[in-house]
């Protein structure tokens, strides 16, 4: 109904490990269980994006002499099509691992590129939500000769050059006065009347603070957020990372 099998429902519960559970399922396939301990990095033939991405999928390629053995993390109900009599699966071309199994196997061999993946992931994919700075571009054509042509005219007319650039300055302070001008013609006075909302009808923020070697404050950081007149939901305790 939900897509899950009932094995992933008793190892949620506790009532059996992912690891017992996949050794019984290896042995009653006629395949074994990989712990990934002993394979090499130059047993995988994939690159380190794609194997970050095939791992994710729970499927990794492993070379084997000169074939190629698919070491699975049954995942939804893929352990219950394996295990369907009706499909011809060729035993000797899978075997099966756990997800925390395949999780160590990526994060020793892939560091630099998960590094990496987790440092521009974001601006690559989601530029508009990312703080990372942009590519530096070099001056475009049409900027380089502007330039040349404002330090031309200034040598070859700098009265005429100084003159230009005092009414630029002169109009933008006088756009500026206008328009601070405009804003107190139009301003509407402050509303006396006061709402009271409750305590329920506030919205909820939540105060993160970000701290790296400052344990002397914390206490004093706490104090303050406490004092606080705000109703609060609850406190977590400071821990230092």
């Amino acid at each position: 109904m939900i897509g899950v099998g009932a094995e992933r429902v008793l190892i949620c519960a506790g009532a059996v490990t992912e690891e017992a559970y996949l050794i019984a399922l290896a042995g009653s396939l006629g395949t074994s269980y990989e712990r990934l301990d002993a394979v090499s990095r130059a047993d995988c033939p994939l690159g380190d994006a794609a194997l970050i991405e095939a791992a994710a999928a729970g499927m990794l390629p492993l070379r084997q002499g000169r074939n190629r053995v698919w070491v699975i993390t049954p995942s939804r109900l893929m352990a219950r099509h394996l295990a369907d009599p009706r499909q011809s699966w060729p035993v000797r071309s899978f075997r099966l691992t756990s997800s925390e199994h395949l999780r160590r196997f990526v994060m020793r061999h892939t560091q630099h590129a998960l590094g990496k993946a987790a440092a521009e992931n974001l601006r690559r994919n989601q530029p508009l939500l990312s703080n990372a700075p942009l590519a530096r571009s070099g001056p475009s054509v049409a900027t380089a000769a502007f330039v040349l042509a404002t330090l031309l005219f200034a040598v070859v007319a700098p009265v005429a050059m100084i003159e230009t650039l005092s009414g630029l300055m002169c109009t933008l302070f006088l756009a500026a006065a206008l328009l601070r001008l405009w804003s107190v013609y139009f301003a509407r006075e402050p509303s006396k009347s006061r709402v009271h909302v409750s305590d329920a009808q506030l919205p909820i923020y939540t105060i993160i603070c970000a701290l790296y070697r400052e344990a002397p404050v914390v206490d004093q950081l706490v104090a303050a957020i406490r004092a606080l007149d705000y109703p609060g939901i609850m406190a977590q305790t400071p821990q230092e990372v």
